[in-house]
């Protein structure tokens, strides 16, 4: 399972291996989820889900 894991992670974001440390990657989740929400329109709701801000 761990490995499935691992694999969907490096396909979703493949570029987060280069962020170093947490803030970085955070950001980078962050300024993604921006420009989701720009192009797709999302709810709040759904960004705040999507960079772990909303829970």
């Amino acid at each position: 399972m761990e490995a499935e894991t691992t694999a969907q992670s490096v396909t979703t974001e493949p570029d987060l291996e280069d962020a170093e440390g947490v803030e970085d990657v955070a950001n980078e989740r962050i300024k993604r989820g921006i420009s989701q929400v720009k192009s797709h329109s999302f709810p709040l709701d759904t960004f705040l889900d999507m960079t772990g801000w909303g829970k």
